[in-house]
């Protein structure tokens, strides 16, 4: 799988946590402690804690389970403030997205103006997929995607080779 993480400020990370959460339980009320920790990529400490501060706040109702387990339960602040985190991200991504696009314009620009006819990415990642949108209005041939850690052969219809060390 291509790497997409971008480390982002702590506020940011904060939120992304934040909002992991609120989706999980949102989706899945019985879903344990463990199992969010896991699809968030968080220490299981780390997951406690959030939700601690999610109930503190009033965005998590939680409500003892059979088998000494929980449930959760979004609060109407819980969906009020799931709604404000989705919309403060996909703003930020498309800010990204549009940054990204500019950089990659004027990449493309500088290989047009030296000539470059083809050019190889280096680095699986959303910039790369971004570069393969932006190239059609050059005339620039995108071969190739080389990465240190490449596990797959192919990303976003660019053969993957893997750097030599």
């Amino acid at each position: 799988m291509a790497k997409t993480e971008i480390d982002l400020p702590d506020h940011n990370n904060e939120s992304r946590i934040t909002l992991g959460l609120l989706n999980m339980v949102d989706g899945n009320s019985s879903a344990s402690q463990r199992s969010m920790a896991s699809s968030l990529g968080i220490a299981l400490g780390l997951a406690n804690a959030y939700l601690k501060r999610c109930v503190k706040k009033g965005l998590i109702k939680v409500s003892q389970a059979p088998a000494n387990r929980y449930a959760y339960y979004l609060t109407p602040q819980g969906f009020s403030e799931k709604s404000r985190l989705t919309a403060e991200f996909l703003t930020q991504s498309f800010n990204l997205f549009r940054h990204a696009r500019t950089e990659g314009a004027e990449l493309l620009g500088q290989c047009q103006t030296l000539g470059w006819k083809r050019v190889a990415l280096y680095g699986l990642s959303d910039l790369s997929e971004i570069m393969t949108l932006s190239v059609r209005d050059y005339d620039i041939e995108l071969v190739s995607i080389i990465d240190r850690d490449a596990d797959v052969a192919q990303f976003v219809g660019l053969p993957v080779f893997k750097a030599m060390p």
